[in-house]
């Protein structure tokens, strides 16, 4: 069992429990032995560490053993046969890790059961485990069957982590020891993930580089000297947005841009022809706003963002099926039209169109800026 770091100042120099009274309440402080007070939920996992020790617990142990890792220590709780709890802190299990999630594989590496079950839903642990046993031979790694239980209530389910690095091998050798670089580029816990990409399709373009450079980058993230290459990883982001033929990836942000604002240009254009004809009796010059990046919905005219469905129509369910067709158009308490997205062929989603104030000037940075990104 491993718990989270707190202050690592502390060094379990733990001397009283005090109490005093803020107000109404009353707020438990705890004292380390240089008198520096700190509420208790930070040094809780110090509280559980000495509870454990205590005799009356050898009943709820029942013959188990139980390591606990807290602040780069990791103690080993024995129960004996005289009803009592023996404690020690094993060399070999001391171990300086900041996050729990790889503590969790340094203690697997010290296990020599046949199976381990691993307690935890979080993703980054799954990566690391498949990442671990991927640094090994098919004899190493088949010694014990690692099983990750995730979930709760019925979504509980066992994850078999040894047969997965085997699949990946089968699959490509190598591609389960790289995932670990590749998790920590396309997102996780601590990096940024790609707008609107996932990890299945960049994960398809790795194993479809027959060269193996996408395999090799990812592998030398996770070393120390790791030779990684800047360029391939550029490369590689240009394939996952589309632009096989781009190196650079300022010139592929530039090319999804000018996809992007395509329809931008025209709404600049048929403005601008506005206002240079704005001496005339009629300025539109015969012009329609719809060929010029606006969708018509009865009286009101919608940026036309892009082209085509954002999702596919079997991802979509009847849900207004029930509700009156002839009621297009609601507004909430704050004067904003919403238009049901049965009426806009160019977005699945529903779009919210505010209706700007007299002295608001209209500018594009009126849409929302996740409508601006690609």
């Amino acid at each position: 069992m491993a718990i989270g770091p707190v202050r690592r100042d502390l060094k379990y120099g733990l001397n009283q429990l005090r109490n005093r009274n803020i107000g109404n309440r009353c707020q438990y402080v705890l004292y380390d032995s240089k008198y520096q007070e700190c509420p208790l939920p930070d040094i809780f996992g110090v509280f559980l560490l000495r509870e454990w020790q205590k005799d009356h617990y050898w009943s709820l142990l029942n013959g188990k053993t139980l390591y606990a890792s807290h602040g780069g220590v990791c103690y080993k709780y024995t129960p004996n046969e005289h009803q009592q709890i023996h404690v020690s802190s094993p060399a070999h299990l001391q171990a300086n890790h900041e996050e729990a999630d790889t503590l969790i594989a340094f203690h697997l590496e010290n296990i020599t059961y046949n199976t381990v079950i691993i307690r935890t839903s979080d993703t980054d642990v799954l990566v690391i485990l498949i990442g671990s046993l991927g640094k090994k031979n098919l004899k190493e790694r088949t010694r014990s069957t690692i099983i990750m239980d995730c979930g709760s209530g019925n979504s509980r389910r066992y994850i078999n982590v040894t047969n997965i690095v085997n699949v990946l091998e089968e699959r490509q050798p190598g591609l389960s020891r790289a995932l670990l670089g590749y998790h920590a580029f396309t997102g996780c816990d601590f990096t940024s993930s790609f707008y609107r990409k996932g990890k299945l399709k960049p994960l398809e373009i790795v194993e479809k580089d027959a060269a193996g450079r996408y395999l090799h980058l990812f592998t030398c993230m996770g070393e120390v000297d790791g030779d990684v290459n800047i360029e391939v990883a550029s490369e590689f982001v240009c394939k996952m947005y589309s632009q096989p033929k781009v190196r650079s990836v300022d010139e592929a942000r530039y090319n999804k841009l000018m996809q992007m604002t395509g329809k931008i240009d025209q709404r600049a254009q048929y403005v601008s022809i506005l206002w240079n004809h704005a001496n005339f009796a009629c300025p539109d010059q015969g012009l329609s706003p719809t060929d010029y990046g606006w969708s018509a919905n009865g009286n009101l005219l919608q940026p036309v963002w892009f082209d085509g469905p954002s999702l596919p129509d079997a991802l979509f369910t009847d849900r207004d099926n029930n509700k009156d067709d002839s009621n297009d158009t609601c507004s909430d308490s704050d004067e904003t039209t919403i238009v049901k997205s049965t009426d806009v062929d160019s977005d699945a989603d529903d779009h919210i169109y505010h209706e700007p104030s007299d002295d608001e000037a209209w500018s594009e940075d009126s849409d929302t800026d996740s409508q601006d990104v690609d």
